[in-house]
């Protein structure tokens, strides 16, 4: 059984967060039941502190290289599009 139908099979009352909504997660925490809440995010979208530290600064440069030696450039790439540029 497919995932969303297994969902579905359970009663639960569904949600798509497409947005900062908050109309949306009051409405699925209203449920009495159970609820499932959908929110669309970017997979390669890097979550940032509020301030910076040398040591993720250095996790990301070494990752950034070991992708890159391991044929992901590609990657590191797509991450620097939708993060910096």
């Amino acid at each position: 059984m497919q995932g969303r139908a297994r969902v579905r099979s359970l009663g639960p009352d569904g949600f798509a967060a497409r947005t900062n909504s908050k109309t949306t997660v009051k409405d699925w925490l209203a449920q009495p039941g159970p609820a499932l809440l959908h929110v669309h995010v970017n997979p390669m979208q890097l979550v940032m502190p509020p301030f910076m530290q040398v040591e993720p600064a250095i996790g990301m440069a070494l990752y950034s290289a070991r992708a890159i030696l391991h044929g992901r450039g590609g990657d590191v790439w797509e991450m620097v599009k939708e993060n910096f540029l």
